[in-house]
């Protein structure tokens, strides 16, 4: 038995309804969630841009210098934000009242430190299998650089670089899976203590 969207259910003989879990429900998404999924579009978009600058400076300026300068640039960009608040995003976790900033927080350390995978993907790429292959990779959405960097690792030996980007990309994976989860999950919690003080 059906009414509206939601299924009915019985319990103890208590006639209930599931929530409406449709995509175009405002009850899916939260602030949190909506504020995960806005930071992940802002880095997309910021990310393709910073990406067509490192491939056009490892191209005019080579991998020794690309190597030197511009990756060491990025890791660091990268590692002083998620230095700061992956700790503090773990911290907060554990409280459920701070769980959505948490999840904000380890969202963008998992966004960030993709970034300096991606910048050392590009010179692995360059290095492994040439500048056409690596620019074949960079349009593939830029995700084709990971691939090219590994195919390139295990085709020239250097086993350990493409499983260290392997796990690296693991790592990214399960930090955003988790800053995901608790930011869904604070506003699940949001949405459950405004249904019961009503």
């Amino acid at each position: 038995m059906t009414a509206g969207y939601g299924i009915m259910y019985e319990v103890d003989g208590d006639e209930r309804e599931f929530p409406n879990l449709r995509e175009d429900s405002d009850e899916t998404d939260g602030k949190w969630t909506n504020a995960v999924h806005l930071i992940k579009s802002l880095y997309s978009f910021v990310a393709g841009i910073g990406g067509f600058i490192l491939l056009i400076l490892i191209f005019v300026k080579g991998l020794s210098w690309y190597w030197d300068y511009a990756y060491p640039t990025v890791s660091f960009v990268a590692a002083i934000p998620v230095t700061l608040l992956l700790p503090v995003g773990l911290i907060m976790a554990i409280f459920r009242k701070t769980r959505g900033l948490a999840g904000l927080f380890l969202a963008i350390c998992s966004l960030l430190y993709l970034s300096a995978v991606w910048a050392q993907s590009l010179a692995f790429a360059y290095a492994y299998v040439g500048k056409i292959w690596m620019l074949v990779g960079f349009f593939l959405a830029g995700l084709g650089v990971f691939f090219m960097a590994m195919l390139g690792g295990i085709i020239r030996g250097q086993y350990i670089n493409s499983l260290m980007i392997l796990i690296s990309l693991v790592i990214v994976f399960l930090v955003y899976l988790a800053g995901s989860a608790l930011a869904t999950n604070a506003d699940k919690h949001g949405r459950l203590s405004s249904s019961r003080s009503d």
